[in-house]
């Protein structure tokens, strides 16, 4: 609650810092011993933070992100009055105490014992993990008017395993090979004649007309009557125009009606439905 008052002070009109908005400030790497943030602070910086002891290993390279681990201190000694806010919350715990002050602890940048050190800010800022995971302070001086006013660091806290950072996606199963498509499109290339695109227009228009109304017409009782149908009606739209993709549809019926005395009763709602399947294929024939 108190962040979220402290972000709504922040949210100044524009008016009030002379007519233009405050752009957002750069991190500052962590290997610097002293931040100006103004021109007014070049030679008195108001925010130090922890000096760093070179352990043996190779230092971190310039502009590296802190981490923070479990026990460890993360100390920001401020020079100046100041509130301080944190985004993502959760993830650490941050203190404030008036200066001068000693603070015993394993800290940030230390030789990882446990020592006293003396702060000699007027606000000093204790930074505690209790989680994992990216984080950025962003400390205010009090009557901020100036970007130079907000200091930002961020830092990785690390209680647990740092969570691995995002990956390539992993690629995505081939879709399945559309097999009637297949059939289609080698029978279709197979026909020979003019007008095949508006002859497929047509058979595809029967398939759907069919699948509406004559599939469902009880006049039509086997598998044989309603092949008739079909071939009546086709062949008075088309004559004997695309023989070899009309049969290679005939085949995918054969699947729901396998001979020429079986029934449509019971059968209805797949015949229809197959018929529909045959003429969204086709129209996707080229």
């Amino acid at each position: 609650m108190y962040i979220h008052v402290l972000l709504g002070a922040l949210s100044l009109p524009v008016a009030a810092t002379g007519g233009q908005a405050l752009p957002p400030a750069p991190p500052v790497p962590l290997s610097q011993s002293a931040f100006t943030l103004g021109a007014a602070a070049q030679d008195a910086p108001w925010v130090k933070v922890p000096e760093i002891v070179t352990p043996p290993a190779p230092p971190p390279a310039p502009g590296a992100v802190p981490r923070l681990g479990t026990e460890e201190l993360y100390i920001l000694d401020c020079q100046e009055p100041c509130f301080v806010l944190v985004s993502p919350p959760g993830i650490v715990n941050i203190s404030q105490d008036t200066g001068p002050l000693k603070v015993r602890g394993r800290f940030v940048g230390g030789n990882g014992k446990y020592e006293t050190r003396t702060f000699t800010g007027k606000v000093v800022v204790t930074v505690e993990a209790v989680g994992t995971g990216r984080v950025e302070i962003l400390i205010v001086k009090e009557g901020a008017k100036s970007a130079a006013d907000v200091f930002r660091q961020q830092i990785d806290a690390n209680v647990g395993p740092m969570p691995p950072p995002p990956g390539p996606e992993p690629p995505k199963p081939p879709a399945p090979e559309d097999t009637l498509l297949q059939a289609l499109q080698a029978a279709y290339r197979a026909d020979t004649g003019t007008d095949k695109q508006a002859n497929k227009a047509r058979l595809a228009e029967l398939f759907r007309q069919m699948a509406a109304g004559d599939v469902r017409n009880p006049t039509y009782a086997t598998a044989e009557q309603l092949r008739q149908r079909l071939s009546a009606v086709a062949t008075t739209l088309m004559q004997d125009a695309l023989k070899q993709t009309r049969l290679a549809c005939w085949r995918e019926l054969v699947k729901v009606l396998p001979s020429e005395t079986t029934s449509l009763d019971g059968k209805r709602d797949a015949v229809a439905a197959m018929f529909l399947l045959l003429a969204q294929t086709l129209e996707k024939v080229q």
